[in-house]
């Protein structure tokens, strides 16, 4: 799979015992499925209680169209900005995938 970000070939890796896809020219990291959950989960025992609805309250966050195609279907990804984090994260509407870019 090619990076979202950079178009570079994607790696493996593990991250807290969780195999994750990474860019080795961006360190942008591709989470599919319950990767970053269990990566969370696996950092930190005590991060559980973090397993909240981030989507509840719509006022807390934006989304918007993204720059960034899905490297494994080609699907548009969908920028999310949740309150005022400073941290975006791009997803995709029909799968819970996400792209987390380094910076």
């Amino acid at each position: 799979m090619l990076c979202p970000n950079c178009k570079k070939i994607l790696s493996t890796s593990l991250l807290h015992n969780t195999e994750v896809d990474y860019c080795p020219a961006c360190l942008g990291l591709w989470f599919e499925e319950d990767e970053l959950r269990l990566a969370k989960d696996n950092k930190d025992e005590g991060l559980k209680w973090l397993d909240i609805g981030l989507w509840e309250d719509e006022k807390k966050f934006k989304i918007s169209r993204g720059i960034r195609v899905c490297p494994a279907c080609r699907v548009p990804l969908y920028g999310v900005y949740y309150s005022d984090s400073g941290i975006s994260v791009d997803v995709l509407q029909s799968l819970p995938w996400c792209f987390v870019k380094k910076g």
